[in-house]
């Protein structure tokens, strides 16, 4: 059996032992954390987290688009997600307090999402691509505390990869993808790369790209 770098263990030459067990079909190694959940997350979403001073204060006659979030410009403890783009109105929207409530504001439709929670990661805006990312390791319900994997490697006997595949951020919420996003105004982030079929190397870059 030979080691690759502190730890992991190298089957025959060619397979990680991955040590921790979540399930008959899921396995990982490296750094984790816990985290609440803003919304139900299942083993192997790639999720993104960011705190509360991340957030902009809402504006009047603004144009904000999907997936933008935004504050009160008086703090209650909750942050808002654009969830149908437009312009803000003239006056600041009465912010429902329920996470998952919706307010109107001028054409623009809020979502009330709890701060500083870890939501599925979706290439398709900037808000939702950038920050910390980390997959979930297991199912994980809304508000509930869960653990994440901040980096290292991570099974799943659904994947299909191909080895060494590059692995991004995908357009689709929780998922990964071994091609950039193409779409204009997608966001491109590597994640990791494809160590064998079903185990990937976990690792997300700091380095975000706008497809033009």
């Amino acid at each position: 059996m030979n080691q690759l770098h502190s730890g992991f263990d190298l089957i025959d030459g060619h397979a990680i032992d991955l040590e921790e067990a979540v399930g008959t079909d899921h396995t990982y190694t490296g750094m984790t954390c816990q985290g609440k959940a803003g919304e139900v997350l299942a083993f192997g979403e790639l999720c993104y987290f960011r705190p509360e001073t991340s957030y902009s204060d809402w504006a009047a006659l603004t144009v904000y688009g999907l997936n933008v979030f935004v504050t009160p410009t008086v703090p209650n403890g909750f942050c808002y997600q654009c969830t149908t783009a437009g312009t803000s109105g003239a006056g600041e929207p009465v912010w429902p307090v329920i996470p998952g409530n919706t307010v109107a504001d001028g054409t623009v439709v809020w979502t009330c999402r709890n701060i500083e929670y870890f939501w599925r990661a979706d290439a398709d805006a900037a808000a939702t691509t950038e920050g910390h990312l980390a997959i979930a390791l297991g199912a994980i319900a809304v508000n509930a505390n869960g653990l994440f994997l901040l980096f290292g490697f991570i099974r799943d006997d659904d994947w299909a990869w191909t080895v060494a595949d590059v692995l991004y951020v995908s357009t689709d919420p929780g998922d990964l993808q071994n091609a950039a996003p193409a779409g204009a105004g997608d966001q491109i982030r590597k994640v990791g790369y494809a160590h064998t079929a079903d185990i990937i190397w976990f690792w997300p870059d700091s380095t975000i790209l706008e497809v033009a």
